[in-house]
């Protein structure tokens, strides 16, 4: 009896052990399990919250690229790739290379743009329709949206599959749930008819850098230049995601833009954001032209341009900045071949502007640096190589060499090298000269002219030609330094202004006594040397 009692004693504790052993390991499997489901759970909303993110940008681009052809106020939406299985996909001109976080595209579904365009399949049209380079195409008719859809004003849809799958969601599954468009497996946004009011948010903050050619190549999407876009699709991608740098390389040829397009650009919006658009020509015989020919290439943003020639007038927007640097050109037939209005000009290297009946650069208002500037300006009769009004500020400046502005008639004799409407012209060792009997080297209407080691030629002999002609109201003051030579029969310079120059030996109280030729005398503070 006490035998056995005490085997069954020394078997309890075994029992024991082996009890609490089978209870640690269903612990340590049951937290490994529990930690494990934590993780996947913690990366799926993960994904879930950065797929909605890339959505919404999506749906933004999609309404930001949405187009009138029609003139019905009708807005067509982007026409999407299709896929071997028969679903469909964003185009990859909108936004190239776009994934979900697990690796698979982003389906795109759109409806018919109208009730009376609809259609059993999709049907597309170029935009723009006048056969330029780069056009892309739009849904022009497409299957009607169920009711639902369509009275919440939705024309086209993103959709994603369901998180880890690549089965792409059908957009017959495509239904309204308490407001929300949703699928049975995936995700889905809907696209208004609305502009998103949030696309400067969505927008990038680095530099966005596309190739672009004359001619697209690849798959368009401007990523490397054997992808290369056309400049056409390369401000429609700049003037839907709006980033605050875009850097466009241009491969040699002409490229030519719609003048619609040019139009809408300029009367967009710049989004409140300081933002920047370079065009950098990559070699010799970059020509930037509108279809038809004539129509301004202005945006409302910063833009800097590198080694291009224009075949079109080139305009600053009211409160942007115009930056030239390398060798540009820019051609046109009427008008100012380079206007700023309200706008800051800033000029570097080489710089020929043509125009056959206006000036060659026109500054209304703002500022105009030339800082180591050759500019050549070749204009038609009557006309000003540069001309500038409304308080305008106007700077030639040398840093590493002196700045030149030389003026050549284009079948005519122009009037002036710079006519002054107002404002400040500082020429600060600068060499200002005119060709084919140009009749004056500055033209002062108003305002003020400096000049330091300045040098004003004219080459042509006219019998009333001078290298500086006051008009009245303006100022003038120059150093020793500063040379002005007229062929015979001209005069250095000319005017109401310079017509009794002030001397020490007269008094302030002569002045005070209102001595007006005196008075008008002390506005006059020129040392420059004269050749004849």
């Amino acid at each position: 009896m006490t035998a056995a009692t005490g085997g069954g004693n020394r078997r309890r504790p075994m029992v024991s052990l082996l009890i609490i052993t089978i209870m640690a390991i269903s612990l340590v499997a049951t937290t490994g399990y529990t930690a494990f489901t934590l993780v996947q759970s913690s990366d799926r909303i993960a994904q879930a919250q950065r797929s909605a993110g890339q959505m919404h940008k999506l749906a933004a681009l999609v309404e930001a690229n949405l187009r009138t052809l029609k003139n019905d106020g009708t807005l067509y939406a982007p026409a999407p790739k299709e896929r071997p299985d028969g679903k469909t996909e964003l185009p990859v001109w909108l936004m190239p290379g776009v994934q979900t976080p697990w690796g698979v595209p982003y389906g795109y579904c759109v409806f018919a743009p109208a009730p009376d365009q609809i259609s059993p399949s999709i049907v597309t049209t170029p935009w723009p329709q006048d056969g330029a380079p780069g056009a892309r195409n739009y849904v022009l008719s497409a299957p009607a949206a169920p009711a639902e859809i369509a009275r919440a004003g939705i024309i086209a849809a993103i959709v994603a599959p369901a998180i880890g799958s690549d089965k792409m969601p059908d957009c017959a599954g495509l239904t309204m749930k308490d407001g929300q468009l949703t699928l049975p497996a995936g995700s889905a946004l809907g696209v208004t008819r609305g502009s998103s009011a949030d696309l400067a948010a969505v927008a990038a903050s680095a530099t966005v850098r596309r190739h672009v050619a004359p001619t697209q190549a690849g798959d368009g999407s401007g990523t490397t230049a054997a992808d290369a876009m056309s400049l056409t699709a390369a401000l429609g991608l700049w003037q839907a995601t709006q980033p605050n740098g875009m850097a466009l390389r241009l491969a040699p040829g002409r490229h030519e833009v719609p003048a619609a397009l040019l139009d809408q650009l300029a009367n967009g919006s710049g989004g409140g954001r300081t933002m920047r658009l370079v065009l950098q020509g990559e070699a010799a015989g970059v020509v930037i032209a509108s279809l038809p020919t004539g129509a301004p290439f202005r945006l409302p943003t910063d833009i800097r341009v590198e080694n291009v020639a224009f075949d079109t007038p080139v305009e600053a927007m009211p409160g942007t900045r115009l930056s030239f640097a390398g060798t540009n050109a820019i051609s046109v037939a009427n008008g100012p071949a380079l206007k700023g209005y309200h706008a800051r000009l800033d000029v570097t290297g080489s710089l020929t502007v043509t125009s056959n009946t206006g000036d060659g650069v026109q500054v209304t208002g703002g500022e105009a640096l030339f800082r180591d500037a050759d500019v050549v300006a070749q204009v038609g009769t009557g006309r000003a190589g540069l001309v500038s009004a409304l308080g305008a500020a106007v700077t030639f400046s040398g840093e590493r060499q002196r700045p030149r502005l030389r003026v050549r008639g284009r079948g005519g004799v122009p009037m002036a090298a710079i006519r002054s409407g107002g404002g400040q012209t500082i020429l600060d060792s600068a060499d200002v000269g005119a060709e084919s009997d140009t009749q004056f080297g500055v033209v002062l209407e108003n305002g003020a002219l400096e000049m330091t080691a300045t040098a004003v030629g004219l080459n042509g002999a006219r019998p009333r030609s001078a290298g500086v002609l006051d008009l009245g109201g303006a100022r003038v003051a120059s150093d020793s330094a500063s040379q002005i030579t007229v062929a015979p029969g001209g005069k250095c310079a000319h005017g109401e202004l310079f017509a009794q120059p002030a001397t020490a030996r007269r008094s302030a109280a002569e002045v005070a006594g209102g001595s007006a030729p005196l008075a008008v005398s002390l506005t006059n503070r020129s040392h420059w040397g004269c050749r004849q």
